[in-house]
């Protein structure tokens, strides 16, 4: 009598798409590219092995770890940028450029009032009306053409 255990033939596992889906949390899609990027062939019966399977997603597992470790520099290399003060939060320059352009609006309306006099001592209101219709018309009004410009750009 033989008193040796018997062993169990260990059976290799298939997988089919879905499953292989199912317990890796990946797309089928992303498995079936990554199969065909490994150059595996699935089976006629449309199933592979588990080796197959983790050639497949090896690639995948790659190029996430690529694209978190590039996206950690990027993100490092703008902290960065930041404190060396290369990088301006946007709130920031918006608050000086508009401040500088609120002085020059001002600055630019009482010009009227500022040349009236000097351009034509006879008739000063003549000359203020004169002035405010050019203000007006060709130098405030093409300063808010380009402000709506670059808005509608945004």
């Amino acid at each position: 009598m033989n008193t040796k255990p018997t062993r169990k033939r260990h059976t290799q596992k298939r997988w089919t798409l879905l499953e292989a889906a199912s317990e890796t949390g990946r797309s089928r899609e992303t498995i079936k590219r990554g199969l065909s990027k490994a150059g595996e062939k699935v089976d006629k019966d449309g199933t592979f092995s588990t080796r197959q399977l983790l050639a497949a997603l090896i690639d995948d597992l790659k190029e996430a770890k690529a694209r978190r470790e590039r996206a950690e520099a990027e993100m490092a290399e703008l902290e960065l940028q930041q404190k060396r003060r290369e990088l301006i939060p946007a709130s920031e320059v918006s608050a000086v450029v508009n401040g500088t352009l609120s002085t020059l609006t001002e600055a630019v309306r009482a010009m009227p009032s500022a040349l009236a006099r000097r351009c034509n001592p006879t008739d000063p209101e003549h000359a203020r009306k004169a002035i405010a219709a050019y203000v007006d018309g060709k130098i405030l009004a093409r300063g808010r053409e380009h402000v709506i410009k670059e808005t509608e750009n945004e």
